[in-house]
C-alpha cells in the first residue's frame, strides 16, 4: 500500500491547493471531448481520475481520515466539492457506478464504445458473483448507443437508461455529396498482438483479391493519429505495415485531429470493419457496411459477434463471424450489389443493435433538459449547448 501511495505522489501532478466547489462536475478529463457536444463545459469543474492529477489537499484529508484506497480519494473529493450533478462519457467504470451508492448526488453517463464481454464491463454478466459485484452500482442516467446495450446496462446498474445512439456520430451530420462506387474501406484496428493481426492478415488478403476482380479502391482507414505525440511512432508503424502486407496500389488515409472521419465513411460504397465502434456507428449513418469478426469467441480472443447478446446466427445479411474465404467473398458480392434503397430496409430489421442516429443530438438535449429539472437542476437549459 505504501508503494502504491509513493507511486502516486512521484508519477502525478500534484495540486496543494483545495478545490472549488461547484455544482457541476465532469468525472474524468477523458470525457470532455464527447460531452463537450452536449454540455457548456465552463460551467463544470474536472475530477481527474486517472491519477495523472492528484489533489494533495484531498489526498492528506483522505489519510487523516484513516481510508487509503483511490475510491476514497475520489469520494472525498466529490464530498468536498458539494456537486449535485456529476458527469462523465468513461461509461465503463466501475468506480462512477458506485458514487450513487455514497453520496446522494446526481450521476449521468453517455456511452462512449462499442461495449463487450471481454476485458470490458459486460464480462460481468457472464461472472458467477454478478449480483454481489453489482450489488452497489447505482446511474440516474444511462445515455446508450442502443436497445440491447440498454437491455445489458439494466442487468448490472439501477436506474434509467435513455436511448441516445453515438452522440460524436450524432454531432457530424450525414453528408449527401455522391458516394464512390468504386471505392471498399477498411476500418483499421492494427495492433501488435500476433495472435489478432494474423487473422486481419488472412482477411485483408480476401478484401484485395475482392477490390482486384470488382475493380474497387481499397483504402485503409488509419487508427492511430499522427499528429499525438504518444501515438505517432505507432500511427508510422501502422501504416508501413498496411503496404508491406498489400501493396502500394492501396490508399492509407492517416487518422489526425483534421480528419473528417465520418464524412469518409458517407462517401464509400462498401465499409468493412473487424468490430469497431466506427463499423456500428457507419451502420447508424446507413452506409453499406459489413462486420466480419474472424476472431472466436474463445479464450484467449473472445470476441463478441454482431448480434451475439440477442443470440441470433454467427451470419447475417451484413455480418459474417468466423474464416471462410467462400462466404467473406459471397456476402461481399451480395452486399456490392444491393441497392441502398434494398440495404436500408435489411439494416432496419437490426435497430435493437444499431446505434440511433440523432442528428445534432437534438433528441438527447431535450430529453436531458426534461431530466435534469425533473431532478432539481435549475436553469438546466443554461448547461447544455
Amino acid at each position: 500500500m505504501i508503494f502504491k501511495i509513493l507511486n502516486i505522489l512521484f508519477t502525478s501532478k500534484l495540486n496543494f491547493f483545495p478545490p472549488k466547489k461547484n455544482k457541476y462536475l465532469i468525472f474524468d478529463l477523458e470525457s470532455k471531448k464527447i460531452l463537450s457536444k452536449i454540455f457548456k463545459l465552463n460551467k463544470f469543474s474536472i475530477l481527474h481520475v486517472r491519477k495523472e492529477q492528484i489533489n494533495f489537499f484531498i489526498l492528506l484529508k483522505t489519510f487523516l481520515n484513516f481510508k487509503f484506497s483511490y475510491f476514497d480519494y475520489i469520494i472525498n473529493y466529490i464530498k468536498f466539492t458539494q456537486p449535485k450533478l456529476i458527469i462523465t462519457s468513461i461509461d465503463n467504470n466501475i468506480a462512477f457506478y458506485k458514487i450513487k451508492y455514497e453520496l446522494n448526488v446526481l450521476t449521468i453517463f453517455f456511452q462512449n464504445g462499442q461495449r463487450l464481454s471481454h476485458n470490458d464491463i459486460f464480462s460481468i454478466l457472464r461472472n458467477k458473483n454478478k449480483k454481489k459485484i453489482t450489488q452497489n452500482f447505482s446511474v440516474d442516467l444511462m445515455n446508450v448507443f442502443d436497445q440491447t446495450t440498454s437491455n445489458n446496462f439494466l442487468k448490472i446498474i439501477k436506474g434509467t437508461t435513455n436511448i441516445s445512439g453515438s452522440i460524436l456520430n450524432n454531432d457530424r451530420k450525414i453528408s449527401k455529396f455522391k458516394k464512390n462506387n468504386k471505392t471498399l474501406l477498411f476500418i483499421s484496428l492494427w495492433r501488435e498482438k500476433k495472435i489478432e493481426q494474423d487473422k486481419t492478415d488472412l482477411l485483408l488478403k480476401i478484401l484485395k483479391n475482392f477490390s482486384i476482380k470488382n475493380n474497387l479502391k481499397l483504402i485503409i482507414l488509419g487508427k492511430y493519429k499522427l499528429d499525438l505525440i504518444k501515438e505517432s511512432f505507432r500511427a508510422n508503424e501502422e501504416k508501413i505495415y498496411y503496404f508491406n502486407l498489400l501493396g502500394n496500389k492501396i490508399k492509407f488515409i492517416s487518422n489526425n485531429s483534421k480528419r473528417d472521419t465520418y464524412k469518409i465513411l458517407d462517401q464509400s460504397d462498401i465499409i468493412v470493419s473487424t468490430g469497431s465502434t466506427l463499423g456500428i456507428e457507419s451502420l447508424a449513418r446507413q452506409n453499406k457496411t459489413i462486420i466480419i469478426s474472424p476472431f472466436p469467441n474463445i479464450y484467449p480472443l473472445n470476441k463478441n459477434y454482431f448480434t451475439y447478446y440477442n443470440g441470433m446466427r454467427k451470419q447475417g445479411p451484413f455480418w459474417f463471424n468466423g474464416f471462410d474465404k467462400y462466404s467473406i467473398e459471397k456476402l461481399l458480392k451480395k452486399v456490392k450489389n444491393l441497392k441502398q434503397s434494398n440495404w436500408k430496409k435489411i439494416s432496419k430489421n437490426f435497430q435493437n443493435e444499431i446505434p440511433k442516429y440523432d442528428q445534432g443530438n437534438r433528441d438527447l438535449k431535450k430529453s436531458l433538459k426534461s431530466f435534469l429539472e425533473k431532478n432539481g437542476i435549475e436553469a438546466a437549459n443554461k448547461l447544455l449547448k
